[in-house]
């Protein structure tokens, strides 16, 4: 069964079993508590979209595109002025494209920031490609509940959820394999396509923190890539002994790349270029 919600101006169809479970969370922010969700799935799957229906129902229409965070940056700081029962949605949709150790600083990330969910009385929503790639602490011990989202019969807008119990069952048993079906969910239900705040300010939000996060990703990758060349540098001039003019000769650089090398290679204050001190 789904029910018409009306909340803040806008209506939406919301499930009634997943409704009567929102109203649970409602009560228990109320009761001195906190509410993690996780709401995992395959790209462009619609997870964002039933993050967003969750928190709108949750902050009874109150959520606004500054509630959802693209990046780690703009999560610490909603977090740290966030107002109790405050909603906030974590949408880190880029976690999936990240280098392999992205992941390890997201969930740093979040066990310090929890921290401060729990005080606050705060319902934090997090989305991300899979709930096997979070931290132990953080689904075992301080999610509520999962909320899967899938394909049926090729359709999108399906969802399975996970209370606590079961996503506690389900990571321990899936997280070799990647599967989500043991134990069964608690229930699978179907969401529509609604969009809690201006789809096109979403979008555009969106866009922006692709272009950040690609640019920030390149920066790193040509940084990690500089600093060996520096170290490489430093390394021959050392073992060879040569003068700074000599290993720019070498090498086929400038003395002011030797000069860099010696800068960012993180030497110590003094440091010996073929029996010449350097200060």
């Amino acid at each position: 069964m789904t029910d018409v919600v009306e909340l803040g101006g806008k209506k939406a169809y919301v499930d009634r079993t997943l409704r009567n479970n929102l109203d649970d969370m409602k009560a228990d922010i109320r009761k001195d508590d906190d509410v993690v969700m996780i709401v995992d799935g395959k790209e462009r799957i619609g997870k964002s979209v039933l993050a967003q229906l969750c928190g709108w129902y949750l902050s009874d229409g109150k959520l606004a595109i500054e509630d959802i965070c693209l990046t780690p940056e703009e999560f610490a700081a909603r977090i740290k002025r966030a107002e109790k029962y405050d909603v906030i949605i974590f949408d880190e949709c880029f976690l999936g494209l990240a280098a392999s150790d992205w992941m390890n600083k997201y969930n740093r990330l979040l066990k310090k920031m929890l921290v401060t969910v729990g005080q606050k009385n705060l319902v934090l929503i997090l989305v991300l490609p899979s709930v096997f790639d979070i931290s132990k602490y953080v689904a075992l011990h301080r999610a509520d509940c999962l909320l899967h989202c899938f394909k049926h019969k090729g359709q999108r807008g399906h969802f399975a959820f996970y209370n606590h119990r079961k996503l506690q069952q389900v990571y321990i048993y899936g997280k070799k394999t990647y599967s989500y079906w043991r134990p069964k969910p608690a229930f699978a239900r179907k969401f529509t396509n609604f969009y809690a705040v201006s789809e096109v300010v979403y979008r555009n939000k969106k866009s922006n923190a692709l272009n950040k996060f690609l640019d920030s990703d390149e920066e790193e990758v040509i940084g990690r890539r500089s600093q060996l060349m520096y170290n490489a540098i430093k390394a021959v001039a050392l073992k060879l002994g040569l003068t700074k003019g000599e290993a720019a000769k070498l090498i086929g650089c400038s003395d002011r790349t030797i000069g860099t090398a010696k800068k960012l290679g993180k030497l110590n204050k003094k440091v010996h270029w073929g029996g010449i001190i350097s200060k």
